[in-house]
């Protein structure tokens, strides 16, 4: 909140933050987005250091492989 308090000042541009709370005007694609990255953090704690993500191919990999029965139809 300090930041956008002194945004004005620092970049001589107006600004603002448009809260919306959880399940107020969101989408399909929040959900897919949620699902996505709740598969990731518990992934994350039960993995060994080589199965983390490096890049975000590897992000990408492991997202196609482990959502693949949810939300990501496979390439033909």
């Amino acid at each position: 909140m300090l930041n956008l308090t002194y945004h004005e000042r620092d970049f001589g541009l107006p600004a603002s933050w448009t809260f919306f709370s959880a399940s107020h005007g969101k989408g399909p694609v929040d959900g897919i987005g949620a699902t996505v990255k709740s598969t990731a953090t518990r992934h994350l704690p039960k993995s060994t250091a080589e199965q983390s993500f490096l890049s975000a191919e590897e992000f990408f990999k492991f997202t196609e492989q482990a959502n693949d029965h949810q939300v990501i139809k496979r390439r033909s």
